[in-house]
């Protein structure tokens, strides 16, 4: 069996604001949400800060980022500080238009790819080396159709058939990850 990776604190991005919530850009605040209710823990509060809530238990932190994807190094400073934390003991969670839907990798001490979230983080903390659990939104389509801009999708709404896709991965990504329970 695969050694499971442990962390001390798992973040969520995303957007702010009901305009964003249910969209593929913010499956990473979903995962978190998903970690918690299988938990059950208690609620989320908010840091005096605003910019992330959170819910601790024992030796885990569950986070939620408050500010928007583009800015969101700032409030995973912020937590790392809070905590007392270092970027390697820290994953987080965001969409990536790179991996096909029903996917997911853990990977640390990786570029962003493009991803302005992850880019923020990096700016914001000065290094690449924090874990990163990068989950797929993009649907497979035959080779012959053109590939759509991640712009095109990431802000539009999740179908229930791709909330149900999305609910197993992060199920298997729980069976990966130290359990939150």
């Amino acid at each position: 069996m695969k050694q499971k990776i442990r962390f001390h604190i798992i973040i969520g991005l995303g957007n702010p604001g009901v305009a964003y919530r249910d969209t593929y850009h913010n499956v990473g605040l979903s995962a978190v949400d998903y970690y918690a209710e299988k938990g059950s823990h208690r609620a989320f509060k908010i840091h005096a800060s605003k910019t992330f809530s959170y819910s601790q238990f024992e030796n885990l932190v569950l986070v939620r980022s408050l500010v928007h994807m583009n800015i969101s190094g700032r409030a995973v400073r912020e937590v790392i500080r809070f905590f007392g934390a270092t970027p390697a003991e820290t994953l987080v969670a965001h969409d990536d238009s790179d991996i096909i839907l029903g996917k997911f990798k853990i990977s640390f001490d990786r570029g962003p790819a493009g991803h302005h979230g992850v880019e923020s983080v990096v700016r914001h903390l000065k290094t690449k080396g924090f874990w990163r659990l990068r989950i797929g939104i993009r649907k497979e389509i035959p080779k012959q159709t053109a590939r759509a801009k991640a712009s095109e999708f990431v802000l539009k709404r999740i179908n229930l058939v791709d909330k149900k896709i999305l609910q197993s991965v992060f199920e298997k990504s729980l069976r990966t990850i130290e359990p939150v329970v």
